[in-house]
C-alpha cells in the first residue's frame, strides 16, 4: 500500500516517514489523441493504456527526459498543438512548461525555478500566450516527510499575499520571461478557457475567494470522503480576468454568482474565443458538495439554463460532444454525465441536448451498479 495524496499509507508513521514521493495514481483526467490513450494527475507524468481493454502499459514522458505533467493540458482548437504544465516537487519547486505539436513531437520545453513552493492544479493556454494563475496555496512539506500527515493536508492558504499571474509566450518566442501580474487572492480548481481580443487576454475559471472547501480545521472535502456532509462558505464562482500584457494590467471580475465547479466547453474553441460553458451547480441552500444540477452558461450575455436532478441524483463533470457536421454551430451537441442515485445505490449515464438542457436526459444508460466519483472525461470519437 502507498500514500497518496490526501492519505498516508497504512501503518502510521513508521510506514510513512522519509516517503519523499508519491506513486502515481493517475486517477484525475485521461487524453485520448494520436490512437493514445493517457491517464494523468498533477507533479507526475502520463501513463498509456491500451485503449480496448484499459490495460496498463507503463509511463510515457512525452519526449522529455525527467519531465514533469499536470492533469490539465490543453489542445488548441485550432493547430492540434498539445500545451503541458507540471509542478516538480522538490526542496524548490519547478515549473515545467512543454509544447508539442499535432503530432506529440516536441516543440518547446522550459524548467523554471519558482520563488514558492505552491500547489496548481490548472492554468490558461490561448492561441499566443500560457498563463499560470499562481494563487497562494503554499506547501509546508515537514509534516508530510515525518510521516505525520498526507501531501494534501499540508498546504496552507495564505491570502494575504494575493494570486501572481505569469503570462508566458508560446511558439518562437517560448524562452523569454514572463510578463508577472499581481491581483487578489482567488483559489481555482479549474480554468474553463482564455483567448485573446485586441491586446487583451481573457481567461475565465471557476474561482473561490477562501478555499474553505479544502483548506482549513474540517474542510468539506475531506468529509466528503469520510461520508459526512458539511457546508462551506465560499462557494465556486465563474470569474473572469481581463489582462493586458502590454500595459501590466489585470482586472478581475465575477461573471456569474452561484456555486460552480467542473467546467467543459466545445474543445473545438479551447484557446479561442468561445460563448457557452457547461457546468455542474449546486442548488437551494446547499453550498457545498455534492452537485445535483447542469447548467450551460452564455458567458457574453450573463444568459443561464439548468436542469436539476432529483435530490438524490448527485451529478459529476458534463463532458460536450459535439454533433457531426455542424462546425458553425458551437452549442450543437450532447453533455454526457455521470448521476449517482442515492437512494438505490446505482449509476448512470445521462445525455442531454447540449440546446436544451432545461427538458433534461432525452436519454439515460442505466448501470447495475454505482461508479466511484470521479473527475474527468474525454470523448473518444468512434
Amino acid at each position: 500500500m502507498y500514500p497518496s495524496w490526501t492519505s498516508r499509507a497504512p501503518g502510521g508513521i513508521i510506514k510513512n516517514i522519509g516517503r519523499i514521493k508519491l506513486k502515481p495514481a493517475a486517477s484525475v483526467s485521461v487524453f485520448h489523441r494520436n490512437e493514445k490513450l493517457y491517464a494523468l494527475e498533477d507533479a507526475s507524468y502520463p501513463f498509456l493504456l491500451e485503449p480496448e481493454s484499459l490495460q496498463t502499459i507503463g509511463e510515457d514522458r512525452l519526449g522529455i527526459e525527467n519531465g514533469f505533467y499536470n492533469a490539465h493540458p490543453k489542445i488548441d482548437g485550432k493547430t492540434g498543438e498539445w500545451i503541458h504544465f507540471g509542478i516538480e516537487p522538490s526542496p524548490t519547486f519547478f515549473l515545467h512548461l512543454t509544447e508539442l505539436d499535432a503530432t506529440d513531437a516536441v516543440v518547446n520545453h522550459r524548467r523554471i525555478k519558482l520563488d514558492q513552493n505552491l500547489f496548481i492544479h490548472d492554468y490558461f493556454v490561448t492561441a499566443h500566450h500560457i498563463i499560470m494563475n499562481m494563487h497562494p496555496c503554499e506547501v509546508h512539506a515537514l509534516p508530510f516527510l515525518l510521516g505525520l500527515r498526507s501531501f494534501a493536508k499540508c498546504f496552507k492558504w495564505a491570502a494575504e499575499k494575493g494570486n501572481l499571474l505569469l503570462v508566458f509566450n508560446r511558439g518562437q518566442r517560448f524562452h523569454e520571461e514572463p510578463v508577472r501580474l499581481e491581483t487578489d487572492s482567488c483559489w481555482m480548481w479549474h480554468s474553463i478557457n482564455a483567448f485573446e481580443r485586441n491586446n487583451e487576454i481573457i481567461a475565465d475559471f471557476v474561482g473561490y475567494e477562501y478555499p474553505d472547501h479544502f483548506i482549513g480545521n474540517d474542510p468539506a472535502t475531506w468529509a466528503v470522503m469520510e461520508g459526512r456532509e458539511i457546508e462551506f462558505l465560499y462557494p465556486g464562482k465563474v470569474r473572469r480576468y481581463v489582462i493586458d500584457p502590454g500595459r501590466n494590467t489585470v482586472k478581475g471580475e465575477i461573471l456569474f454568482e452561484g456555486n460552480y465547479e467542473f467546467p467543459f466547453i466545445n474543445r473545438d474553441h479551447w484557446c479561442h474565443e468561445y460563448r457557452y460553458c457547461y457546468l455542474v451547480k449546486s442548488q437551494g441552500k446547499l453550498i457545498g458538495y455534492p452537485y445535483n444540477t447542469l447548467a450551460r452558461l452564455y458567458v457574453e450575455t450573463g444568459e443561464t439554463s439548468e436542469f436539476a436532478f432529483s435530490a438524490s441524483e448527485k451529478v459529476e463533470e458534463p463532458v460536450f460532444v459535439k454533433k457531426p457536421d455542424t462546425p458553425a454551430n458551437e452549442q450543437a451537441g450532447w453533455l454526457l454525465s455521470i448521476v449517482h442515485n442515492e437512494e438505490i445505490g446505482i449509476s448512470t449515464l445521462a445525455i442531454l441536448d447540449a440546446e436544451d438542457i432545461p427538458n433534461g436526459p432525452v436519454a439515460r444508460i442505466q448501470l447495475d451498479h454505482h461508479t466511484p466519483l470521479s473527475f474527468h472525461g474525454f470523448w473518444k470519437q468512434s
